[in-house]
């Protein structure tokens, strides 16, 4: 019982941060559909959710491959410490982009086109908010590993408070965007927060000192 509670404690220190950081990132992500139903009532969320469905086709592969990394960041770092960790978070970063980057393009492209076929000539006219989703896919897979690799040497307290500039710019500049531009405004300030979001995840994290990274001595 002891040790069961002690493994708890521990546990605690970093899930706590794990468990607050997911939070404050949902809650800026999520709440762009009740800003255009406020705004422009029920179906301009329906809306928004077919243009979502339509950049979602890469959701599997994506986080299959997401599955995958994750332990694989945390055991690189374990065996081969900060500076094998910051290799392969590059490495990971540029062979997550490059394939979601052709299906951005595609997107670009025949975005509108599909969200037509698949929903309906109701749906058509959406384009712009399809292209800059589809951008947002492409920055949400090239920030995954920074995330894990905080998470990695136990600083998720760092991605905590890097979430909250999420939350910043979306009640700053998403809630103005969705109330001008409908579903478009919406897409482009999901875009503004998690680009910045990531940019700042990023930097935090090629910046950081080697002694900060946990408990782990540097190689």
């Amino acid at each position: 019982m002891n040790e069961s509670l002690a493994d708890l404690k521990k546990n605690w220190i970093l899930g706590k941060w794990v468990f607050a950081s997911g939070l404050v990132w949902a809650v800026s992500m999520n709440l762009y559909p009740w800003f255009l139903a406020f705004f422009h009532g029920t179906a301009s969320a329906g809306v928004w959710a077919a243009c979502l469905g339509v950049v979602s086709v890469g959701n599997p592969a994506l986080l299959a491959v997401q599955n995958l990394v994750g332990p694989k960041i945390a055991h690189v770092y374990a065996a081969g410490g900060p500076r094998a960790l910051r290799r392969l978070v590059l490495k990971i970063t540029a062979a997550i982009s490059l394939p979601i980057l052709l299906l951005c393009l595609v997107l670009i492209v025949w975005g509108g086109r599909l969200i037509t076929l698949l929903y309906g000539r109701q749906y058509d006219g959406n384009n712009l908010a399809v292209a800059i989703l589809a951008v947002n896919l492409l920055v949400t897979a090239a920030a995954f590993s920074f995330s894990r690799a905080l998470f990695a040497i136990e600083r998720a307290d760092l991605d905590f408070l890097v979430n909250f500039a999420a939350l910043f710019i979306m009640v700053a500049l998403g809630f103005w965007l969705v109330r001008a531009y409908g579903t478009a405004g919406a897409a482009l300030g999901l875009l503004a927060a998690n680009f910045v979001t990531s940019a700042v995840r990023a930097g935090v994290f090629l910046r950081l000192p080697v002694r900060s990274f946990g408990d782990r001595e540097a190689d």
